[in-house]
């Protein structure tokens, strides 16, 4: 009989193929031999267990049925409702406060509940009330040029020695004008003779305003040439061509010599054109004024008469160069009937002018205290008039105009 030989553990795995089965022991178990594996299927089923439980929880959060959030408007609105009824009660309590004080203390009633004081009815409009036009604007006050300009001929009659004084004195017109007053007498104003030198006065006048406005200046040299000869009055026609002269020593010679020479380069230097515009500025719009080949013109009393209104109030404004021009019309040729009539006894400012038929004169006549009184300007044919006639009979006659003025005063 073969002996059999048990190794290690034999008995053991023997009792346990014996033994029934038993369920699965918790994991602090001894561990089995590796040749007996621990059953497996108890483990499984624990993992399904889980998954199984795991599945049942998160379909049960999803069929749960959600909560409502509570909504916050409904609160808030309440809220606000209640607290416009409280405010309004507190005015409503407030206002019947107040009413019940005034109650117990009246006060006056205001002025404007006082029912107004009967009056009497208006009577009915019988007609509609006129609109009011606007009140015209003042005119303004003409000014001397502007009697110059419109005053007519006066009646000399209650002046007969005037009468009788023109008389005497071949084609005489006139026109004189009081600075102060305005007056003027006038015997035809409007009469153009050839006024000679007299054109001399307005002509300085412009060149003291060119001279003011720096287009020329007094010590320019101007030469004399031989195209500018002539043999009228004045001391340059004795000098040779070729001489210089300082501008302000021509505008002296032409007014207190008279040197035709003077004027002529004046004029060459100054020019024509806007000595016309001046012209044109003080309402002479013919006449007067130069052409391109003739700067000795005819003119009109009234003419003359506004170009010495000119004359004086540029003395009288204090320009640079009116005390220059004041000198030198005062101090011109002794030959001037106005200076004349009044044996130099009063202050005469004035250029005369004479030619073969006319014997002309124009300027500002002051009175015996030095004050400039009127304006004056006179034109004759009396240089028909020999053996010094011309000059007497225009001298008379300024005399009785003289007396004319000052009984118009």
């Amino acid at each position: 009989m073969e002996k059999k030989v048990y190794k290690k553990g034999d008995a053991q795995r023997a009792r346990t193929a014996a033994a029934p089965a038993r369920p699965a022991k918790a994991p602090a178990a001894r561990q089995a031999a590796p040749r007996s594996p621990a059953p497996a299927a108890p483990a499984r089923r624990t993992v399904s267990t889980a998954k199984a439980t795991v599945r049942t929880a998160k379909a049960a959060v999803h069929t749960a049925p959600k909560r409502r959030r509570k909504s916050r408007v409904l609160p808030v609105l309440l809220c606000f409702l209640l607290i416009i009824l409280i405010i309004g009660n507190g005015a409503v309590l407030l206002h019947h406060a107040l009413a019940a004080r005034t109650a117990d203390t009246p006060a006056e009633a205001p002025a404007f509940s006082q029912p107004p004081a009967p009056t009497e009815a208006p009577a009915a409009p019988s007609e509609a009330p006129a609109v009011s036009e606007p009140e015209p604007e003042p005119e303004a006050e003409p000014t001397l040029a502007d009697t110059i300009r419109t005053d007519e001929a006066s009646d000399l009659s209650p002046w007969p020695e005037l009468a009788a004084a023109l008389q005497g004195s071949t084609n005489a017109s006139f026109m004189a004008v009081d600075l102060a007053s305005g007056k003027t007498l006038a015997c035809q104003p409007d009469t153009a003779l050839y006024i000679a030198s007299a054109i001399k006065a307005p002509y300085a006048l412009y060149v003291c305003r060119q001279l003011d406005a720096g287009n020329v200046f007094e010590d320019e040299a101007i030469e004399y040439q031989e195209k500018f000869y002539d043999e009228g009055s004045g001391n340059i026609k004795s000098a040779q061509p070729g001489t210089m002269y300082r501008l302000d020593y021509l505008l002296q010679e032409s007014i207190l010599h008279s040197d035709n020479i003077a004027y002529r380069l004046l004029v060459n230097r100054c020019g024509k054109e806007d000595f016309n515009a001046m012209l044109d500025s003080l309402g002479i719009t013919e006449g007067m004024h130069f052409t391109a080949t003739n700067i000795w013109p005819k003119a009109t009393p009234r003419e003359l008469a506004l170009c010495w209104n000119e004359i004086y109030n540029y003395i009288q404004s204090g320009a640079p160069h009116s005390a220059l021009l004041a000198q030198i019309l005062t101090n011109s040729s002794a030959y001037s009937p106005i200076r004349k009539a009044f044996v130099y006894q009063r202050t005469v400012a004035a250029k005369y002018g004479w030619d073969q038929t006319s014997y002309v004169d124009a300027g500002i006549v002051y009175s015996a205290e030095g004050q400039p009184q009127y304006l004056l300007a006179i034109l004759t044919e009396n240089g028909e008039l020999e053996n010094g006639g011309a000059l007497a009979a225009t001298t008379k006659l300024i005399k009785q105009i003289d007396a004319a003025m000052a009984s118009m005063q």
